[in-house]
This record gives structure tokens, sequence and C-alpha cells, in this order.
């Protein structure tokens, strides 16, 4: 038995670089984004990662999303500072937020 092998073809998708470009964001905060998981990538046998252009779209949300909720920037009042590693919904803080 026979079998054709046939490379995929990766016409439709970009590279790194081209993605990062289009999405006006750096290259290593695309790559930070798929090692998250936030972005879906193929990576080939040179470790490029390929993304499909829908995935831009994704980004736009999670530029919307960081806009949206102020992530950057803590409200003045707060005395303390927390990791996303120990938010509420995983240990608690230390130290006090004020006005509780």
């Amino acid at each position: 038995m026979t079998y054709t092998l046939v490379r995929r073809s990766r016409a439709h998708l970009l590279d790194l670089d081209t993605f990062a470009a289009r999405a006006r964001l750096h290259p290593d905060l695309v790559r930070r984004l798929v090692a998250l998981g936030l972005l879906e990538a193929e990576r080939d046998r040179g470790d490029v990662y390929w993304l499909n252009p829908g995935e831009l779209a994704t980004v736009a949300r999670i530029q919307r999303l960081r806009a949206g909720f102020s992530l950057t920037t803590p409200p003045s009042d707060w005395s303390w500072t927390c990791s996303i590693a120990s938010m509420p919904w995983r240990q608690p803080c230390d130290g006090n937020r004020p006005g509780r």
C-alpha cells in the first residue's frame, strides 16, 4: 500500500511577524498570548508560529477588554498590590483593601 505525502499548505496563515505587524503588537507579546492559550497558532519544524488571520479579531477583543477593565491602572487609594496568582478566587491577598 502506498500513501501520498502532502505537505500542508500555510498559504492562508500568517507568520508571527506579519501577524504582529497587522495587529500592531510586539512579536514577543503575540508569543505570550499564544503561550497563555489566548491565541491559537501552529508551529512548524523550525519553531515558527503560524496564525490564522481570524485571530486578529481575538486580539482586538483582548485589547478592548484590557482597555475597558483598566487592568494596568489600579485605583489610587489601594495601598497594596496583588498578583494574578493571588486574586480572590484563588487565595486571599496579603494586606487590606481600603473601604472594606
